[in-house]
Order: C-alpha cells, then sequence, then structure tokens
C-alpha cells in the first residue's frame, strides 16, 4: 500500500522553508491580518496545507488584478520630484565632511 505523503499541516519553520513567506515577520504578519488560517497546538503555531494554498492563491489574485490595464502606475509630480530632488541634495550636503 503506498502512502500519500502529502503533509496535512506546518510548523512555522516548515512554512517559512517552504519558500511561502520570505521572512518570519511576514508570516506573522499574514496572521494578524487574518489573510492566513492557524490554530496552536499545544506551543506551536501550525497551518493547514488548505490554509497555505488558500493564501497562495489569494495572492496570485492580488498580483493579477493589480497588474490589470486599469492599475497602471501614475507618474511621479513635479512638485514630488522637487521635494525628492531636495530632499537627496541635503542628504548629500550632510554626508560631506567638514573642513576647517
Amino acid at each position: 500500500m503506498k502512502q500519500n505523503t502529502e503533509r496535512l499541516v506546518y510548523t512555522v519553520e516548515q512554512v517559512l522553508d517552504s519558500g511561502a513567506f520570505s521572512s518570519r515577520n511576514k508570516f506573522y504578519a499574514a496572521i494578524a491580518r487574518g489573510e492566513l488560517r492557524t490554530f496552536r497546538d499545544g506551543k506551536r503555531r501550525m497551518t493547514t496545507a488548505g490554509a497555505l494554498q488558500e493564501y497562495i492563491a489569494e495572492r496570485e489574485r492580488e498580483t493579477v488584478e493589480g497588474n490589470s490595464a486599469g492599475s497602471v502606475p501614475t507618474p511621479m509630480s513635479d512638485e514630488s520630484r522637487e521635494r525628492l530632488s531636495a530632499l537627496n541634495a541635503s542628504r548629500k550636503h550632510a554626508a560631506r565632511p567638514r573642513t576647517t
């Protein structure tokens, strides 16, 4: 009899090792926002394979919807460009060593 080797539940470390999240902070932030369902087993936080698949599918949907023709990034305004330029100039000036 062949056993099914697909996992049903994952620990935090296993989820992070899978590459589903780039950092532990992002994992816990997704939980806090209610985007990823988890449960506790004693002291361990765990999530199901189904919850992970739903989370990933939702991120894929957001990416596809975000790349639609209606959501093209707007160019920077002249005012914003000037403020950014002034900020960069002040940083360059502050970084120069003082000569006395």
